[in-house]
């Protein structure tokens, strides 16, 4: 019996360890320019978005987060800041499919105004999908250029000084 409850313990910690190694370290970047999927997206007021369609011609940068993602929490601070340093660009923060009324709460919580920054929902949950890959880490964060390719992809946590280095980039393109 007593074996058993530490192999179950061993097998555990295993598998949280690779849980947190997915879910925290620098994961990825993408190999190569890739087309940004289509998908439909929601404002926190019930506004359809289309992506990449209704930004064409203007770089974007898309953060993929959800609320129950701790990992997200320092991806959302780090999208406001690229957001006020980089006025011109369009930086969004596509949440995973939660309702509208848990965002706003956790939003509130957070001290993120909707002035703040981009919120929408991807209510069905196909951007994910479409980009996760064999990697289906949380968060993960695209840079687009205005043709609606995507630069870089990084899988993971990401540090306001990567998003400032792959933002400065997709802005010099």
């Amino acid at each position: 019996m007593r074996i058993a409850i530490i192999g179950i313990v061993i097998v555990a910690l295993i598998g949280g360890g690779v849980w947190y190694f997915l879910a925290t370290s620098d994961i990825t970047e993408s190999p190569a320019p890739s087309p940004f999927p289509k998908v439909s997206v929601t404002t926190l007021d019930g506004e359809t978005v289309l992506l990449p369609d209704d930004y064409a011609g203007t770089p974007f940068v898309v953060g993929v987060w959800a609320t129950w993602c701790a990992v997200c929490t320092s991806q959302l601070d780090s999208l406001r800041i690229l957001e006020e340093a980089h006025p011109s660009l369009v930086v969004l923060a596509v949440n995973r499919a939660e309702p509208a009324s848990d965002i706003a709460v956790y939003l509130e919580r957070r001290g993120i105004a909707p002035s703040d920054l981009a919120v929408v929902i991807d209510t069905d949950d196909t951007l994910f999908p479409a980009i996760a890959g064999d990697l289906p880490s949380m968060p993960q964060t695209l840079f687009v250029d205005a043709d609606g390719t995507i630069q870089t992809h990084k899988r993971g946590s990401i540090t306001p000084q990567e998003m400032e280095r792959f933002a400065s980039a997709l802005l010099e393109v």
